[in-house]
């Protein structure tokens, strides 16, 4: 009859009737750093959205906010006075009030903030789960020592 031990997970069967080690269930942070990196995944996806989403005005195709404030293009104005067709006076005002630099400025800071920050905490997540690793394999017995097996 075999007891459960907490902490421990089913042994890896032994080549040539040798001792089964038994293989330690993953601790804390490493069930918690798959998390922190889909999270960091997550900040990333959500910040591409946000840069790369059309932007418009009733008298200019801005493009994306990224796209606008790389190519560096220049803002187009309107004449109140003398509206394009299909516009009123006020839309060409608002238009005005808020180029399209603005408003790619306004969208772009907050999507490059997210994906500054998804891409660190996805590289924090690494370098815990790396570390993680290497203290597991420092831990570990040698392949050539003796390991202590529990009699049921």
């Amino acid at each position: 009859m075999t007891v459960p031990i907490p902490g421990l997970v089913e042994p890896d069967p032994a080549p040539d009737g040798a001792p089964e080690a038994p293989r330690r269930a993953p601790a804390g942070l490493a069930r918690v750093a798959p998390v922190v990196a889909l999270v960091g995944l997550v900040l990333v996806a959500v910040g591409l959205v946000i840069g790369l989403r059309p932007l418009r005005t009733p008298i200019q195709d801005c493009g994306t906010s990224f796209g606008f404030l790389l190519d560096g293009r220049l803002d187009q104005f309107g004449d109140p006075d003398n509206p394009p067709r299909g516009t009123t006076e006020a839309q060409v005002q608002a238009a005005n009030d808020t180029p399209c630099q603005e408003r790619a400025a306004h969208r772009a800071l907050p999507a490059l903030v997210l994906i500054v920050a998804g891409t660190l905490v996805g590289l924090l997540a690494a370098a815990t789960e790396a570390i993680w690793r290497t203290a597991r394999r420092r831990s570990a017995p040698a392949a050539h020592e003796p390991v202590a097996v529990r009699a049921p």
